[in-house]
């Protein structure tokens, strides 16, 4: 019997082949998502957004323009990356920043081994992939539904709310949580905090005082730590987390 996948791979594969020129923004509308596109004339991103009450659903597509003379042209993308923006955890972080949260996200994936083994048409240098030809195109429009049945799915139904997420954050290493948890500007940890905080963690207030002590020792060797250390001290007054919480 055929897996879900392959299934899925065989009934959409025919009509890729009759609509290998449709506009890649079209990708995922089936599923129920729009696309967003942001571009600086070379590189380019592409936002696909599936929106619920209170979290965003999104696959993020990068690709880069290489020009070498003045005629030619080098498309590549980036591995696509799964994303979920849960609404509360972002609003926190905007009112404190004042910094939209619209380019912003909770959490990530971008299911590396199961797509590198997907692959199988697309040539691939630095984890970058060509599409340039009409045929290569097609083959990354059918090696985005894969990404969506590998890998967006099943993402997107694991984690559906916050207390999810933190149940995840328990089993991972700092070092796996950096990844999974959205961090531009350094702001990683500070979601892990409100994360647990929402979720009414029991080990929020812990955490807290053992960032805060981390933090307090580096604040003065940099400004990235004084910012880190000041945002942090503001999630804490914003969301109450204070000593009482232990009792």
């Amino acid at each position: 019997m055929k897996s879900p996948l392959v299934l899925a791979m065989v009934s959409c594969f025919s009509a890729l082949q009759l609509h290998a020129q449709d506009s890649l923004e079209n990708t995922f509308n089936k599923y129920g998502f729009s696309c967003e596109i942001a571009s600086d004339g070379f590189t380019t991103s592409y936002i696909f957004k599936r929106q619920w009450r209170d979290r965003d659903e999104i696959i993020h597509l990068y690709q880069t323009t290489h020009t070498e003379g003045q005629y030619k042209a080098f498309v590549e993308f980036a591995l696509p990356q799964v994303q979920i923006s849960f609404h509360k955890v972002e609003e926190v972080l905007s009112d404190i920043t004042k910094v939209s949260s619209f380019m912003h996200h909770t959490i990530q994936s971008n299911c590396l081994r199961q797509m590198l083994d997907e692959n199988t048409h697309l040539n691939m240098k630095n984890y970058m992939l060509a599409v340039n030809t009409d045929e290569e195109k097609m083959h990354f429009i059918n090696y985005l539904h894969q990404f969506y049945e590998v890998c967006a799915r099943p993402f997107f139904h694991e984690y559906t709310n916050i207390e999810q997420v933190d149940c995840h954050l328990s089993d991972l290493t700092d070092k796996e949580a950096d990844y999974f948890i959205y961090g531009e500007g350094n702001t990683s940890i500070h979601r892990r905090l409100i994360i647990k905080a929402l979720a009414g963690n029991p080990s929020t207030l812990p955490y807290y005082q053992y960032l805060e002590s981390a933090l307090c020792a580096r604040k003065d060797k940099s400004l990235t730590y004084n910012n880190m250390y000041n945002l942090l001290l503001k999630i804490g007054e914003k969301l109450a987390i204070k000593p009482e919480q232990a009792q």
